[in-house]
């Protein structure tokens, strides 16, 4: 492997963890009650969507919210 392709690698590899780390605080953040306990059905519900393959590509910022404002 040469030294761009590792560069890449690792590049990917550093964001993947932060992902990991930014998907982990979302959660704890919104994961909470008012008494700062977790919601459990919220964090049972929310680990199941997160394994799962995503249904929908967005081609755009537009596209992407106008199907969340269609959830409200």
């Amino acid at each position: 492997m040469n030294t761009a392709a590792k560069q890449r690698k690792s590049i990917v590899n550093d964001v993947l963890a932060e992902v990991r780390l930014l998907r982990s605080v979302v959660i704890g953040m919104i994961g909470r009650d008012g008494e700062g306990k977790y919601r459990s059905e919220f964090v049972k519900r929310a680990l199941k969507n997160a394994g799962e393959k995503p249904t929908k590509k967005f081609t755009s910022a537009t596209a992407f919210l106008k199907e969340l404002k269609s959830y409200e």
